[in-house]
């Protein structure tokens, strides 16, 4: 026999699985710590957008220094603290030089 679903029975069970709301809040909570990083980020980058501006106002030749020093900083920063973060592409994936053995003491085999 076909029986239709009974829509009171499968609300009463939603509403009183508690697991499921646990998932689901942490859904919503992690939805608005999203959100709220976006819109700190945007203020920030809008906020630092406009010392720029004025900035550039007032000097307005000094940005052709300041940008590549400030640049240079950033890099700098970021090899000395962050040092696997240097390079891109196959060089940065490669492999350290072990001087061509292998853990045994032998000498490595390698395809080409």
């Amino acid at each position: 026999m076909n029986r239709e679903p009974d829509f009171f029975e499968h609300l009463r069970a939603e509403l009183s699985s508690g697991r499921v709301w646990l998932d689901r809040a942490i859904v919503l909570g992690y939805a608005i710590a999203a959100g709220l990083f976006v819109v700190g980020f945007t203020l920030a980058s809008d906020w630092v957008f406009g010392q720029f501006h004025r900035f550039y106002r007032a000097w307005p030749w000094a940005v052709l220094l300041t940008t590549p020093l400030i640049t240079a900083a950033i890099v700098w920063f970021t090899l000395r603290f962050f040092p696997g973060a240097g390079g891109s592409g196959k060089e940065a994936q490669r492999e350290p030089d072990d001087g061509g053995r292998d853990q045994r003491g032998g000498q490595k085999h390698r395809p080409g």
